[in-house]
């Protein structure tokens, strides 16, 4: 079993208000083998970021010249290759995919603050 776990960056809290994704990072995790297999971490443009105070991320550093269409392409195939999606805020994360420039994320979502019991 492999698990994508995914955690983003936002310009505010709701994309249905024009949010958007501004950072992504990503891990494939191989769950029998304890191990990390790949990982990813990428800003995507933007010229604004009213969450800046909150993230830290100025919209400047995110139009400098960089690959994030190519991280953008190894994202995908890391989700296609995932049996699981991973977040520590599932439900936060997930309505940030199919949006923008992220693609849609077909897998079922696990949710470390509320599908695990950590003790």
């Amino acid at each position: 079993m492999k698990l994508l776990i995914i955690d983003t960056e936002t310009t505010g809290l709701k994309p249905e208000e024009g949010c958007e994704a501004i950072e992504v990072g990503a891990i494939l995790y191989s769950v029998p083998f304890r191990t990390p297999l790949q990982s990813v971490s990428f800003l995507i443009p933007t010229d604004t970021n009213d969450a800046m105070h909150i993230n830290g991320i100025d919209p400047q550093i995110t139009n400098i010249d960089q690959p994030w269409r190519t991280a953008l392409d190894l994202f995908h195939v890391m989700v296609a290759s995932a049996d699981y999606a991973l977040a520590h805020n599932a439900e936060f994360d997930a309505k940030w995919f199919g949006v923008g420039q992220l693609p849609e994320i077909n897998l079922r979502w696990l949710c470390s603050l509320s599908d695990f019991a950590w003790g």
